[in-house]
C-alpha cells in the first residue's frame, strides 16, 4: 500500500464511523480498570467451605448414545420390473422382506389387460375366420381346375 491510498484508506475509516469505534474502546479501558487493589499486603487464604457442600466421589459407567441419521443399504441388491403397463393395486410385501422365487410381490389392475387379451382373441377368431374361408375357395378353386 502506498502512501495515498494508505490516507484514502483511513479517512474512510474516519468517516465511516470510526470515532465510535475509538470512542468504545477508549471508554471500555477506563470503566475495566476502575477497581484497584491499595498497595500493601492481600489476603489470599483460600476461602473455607462449608461441610453441607461438599459431595463424595464415585465413579459411575453411564451408557452412551449417539443419535446419527444416515441410510441402511443391503449388500445384495435387486431389481424388480414388469413387463406389462397396468397400475398397482396392492404391495404384498415391505421393504426388507424375505421373498422366494414366485412370491407374490404386488397385485396389478388387470382390467385394461383383461381388454386387451379380449381384442386379441376376437383378432384371432377373425383371422381363423379368414383362414377357414381361404382355404374353402382354394379347395372349390381346385375343383373347378379338376373338372376342366
Amino acid at each position: 500500500m502506498n502512501g495515498t491510498t494508505q490516507g484514502i484508506a483511513m479517512a474512510r475509516f474516519w468517516t465511516k464511523g470510526g470515532w465510535v469505534v475509538v470512542g468504545f474502546t477508549i471508554a471500555g479501558l477506563v470503566l475495566g480498570c476502575r477497581d484497584r487493589v491499595a498497595p500493601g499486603q492481600v489476603d489470599i487464604a483460600p476461602k473455607r467451605v462449608a461441610e453441607r457442600d461438599t459431595r463424595a466421589v464415585e465413579e459411575v459407567t453411564l451408557d452412551s448414545i449417539e443419535w446419527v441419521s444416515g441410510d441402511v443399504v443391503s449388500a445384495r441388491h435387486t431389481t424388480v420390473a414388469a413387463r406389462v403397463l397396468a397400475r398397482i393395486e396392492a404391495v404384498q410385501v415391505r421393504a426388507g422382506s424375505v421373498v422366494h422365487k414366485g412370491d407374490l410381490l404386488v397385485r396389478l389392475d388387470a382390467r385394461d389387460l383383461k381388454a386387451q387379451l379380449g381384442e386379441a382373441n376376437e383378432a384371432l377368431r377373425a383371422a381363423q375366420a379368414r383362414l377357414e374361408l381361404a382355404l374353402k375357395e382354394h379347395a372349390s378353386e381346385g375343383a373347378r381346375r379338376a373338372r376342366c
